[in-house]
């Protein structure tokens, strides 16, 4: 949570003063809408309370909603003047709400400094012709390696490598029931093809927000990604999260590769685990996570367009 902590003060700071006229005292409140889950929401009253204590003269109030009624209320809000002053919401709205005139750039009140920090892939779906509308908090849908203790003590670096460790540790895989395997990874997820199309060096869309997915690169991460069980041997064909989640839990997978959200699911398990990296590729390049990035502006805040997009990246691989 430290990093959520670190962009909560600088933005509450910077919009203090922006809001102030210089830094001045005077009673602000600062409005902000939002859909966090709930253990989000109690982390964020904690930092509002200490955050109000050592400034008296801040308000700050949250407004809980679903990500629906934020997008479907903010317009009218605003015609009515009674619009936040911050909205925590997907990053794949971010277009849509700039097409519509409906937010302002970040950099109106922070610092390109403090941008900075940032990587450039998170710092991405909230960029639109250069300009910055959002800072990104958590980053989500991001895959990760968790590895069982029992079966591994030094997780693998390259694919290689991954492939070998998954096959010394499998065993009894005739028997569905019973079987170990030593890798499993979600196959019918696309943010694990993405992850690896991104791998590759492969682009969603080209610099004018075109769709450009019918490319040699797709063809390499679509014919690796049915490799991993074709011609490498390890999982089996159809694997699912909650299938294979069930499985380490059970210790009859040494590895696999989830949503990093799925994580603390294990806490409290009987599993001595570890989470790292995802490999590198035989290539020598590093899947990544892919984060989704829809240029909405260009679709004219068409959400049904939005969806339709995003089910063609997806259908690929389903």
């Amino acid at each position: 949570m430290k990093n959520f902590k670190i962009v909560f003060v600088v933005l509450l700071s910077s919009l203090i003063l922006m809001m102030s006229g210089c830094g001045k005292s005077k009673n602000v409140t600062i409005t902000l809408w939002e859909r966090m889950e709930p253990e989000m929401q109690q982390v964020f009253d904690e930092l509002a309370a200490e955050f109000m204590d050592q400034n008296p003269n801040i308000t700050i109030v949250r407004k809980h909603d679903t990500l629906q009624d934020i997008a479907d209320n903010l317009e009218q809000a605003i015609l009515q003047r009674q619009a936040p002053d911050l909205i925590y919401f997907d990053s794949n709205y971010v277009g849509m709400l700039e097409d519509r005139n409906l937010i302002e750039p970040v950099t109106d009140f922070i610092s390109q400094d403090f941008l900075n920090r940032f990587s450039d892939s998170t710092l991405e779906n909230g960029n639109i012709d250069g300009i910055q509308y959002s800072v990104p908090v958590v980053i989500q849908n991001m895959l990760v390696l968790v590895y069982n203790k029992a079966y591994i003590q030094t997780p693998p670096e390259a694919w290689d490598e991954l492939v070998t460790t998954a096959l010394s540790r499998r065993s009894n895989t005739e028997d569905a029931e019973n079987a170990v395997y030593g890798f499993l990874a979600p196959e019918t997820y696309y943010f694990w093809l993405m992850s690896i199309y991104n791998a590759y060096g492969g682009k969603v869309f080209d610099e004018n927000s075109n769709l450009i997915l019918d490319t040699e690169i797709m063809t390499q991460a679509l014919e690796f990604a049915k490799s991993i069980t074709e011609n490498y041997g390890v999982g089996f064909s159809g694997m699912q999260s909650d299938d294979f989640f069930t499985k380490f839990l059970t210790n009859k997978a040494a590895m696999i590769i989830v949503n990093s959200s799925i994580v603390p699911k294990l806490i409290g398990s009987d599993i001595d685990y570890a989470v790292f990296q995802l490999p590198l590729l035989p290539n020598g390049t590093r899947i990544t996570s892919f984060f989704f990035h829809l240029r909405i502006q260009h679709y004219q805040g068409n959400q049904s367009k939005q969806k339709r997009v995003f089910r063609a990246v997806s259908g690929i691989y389903a």
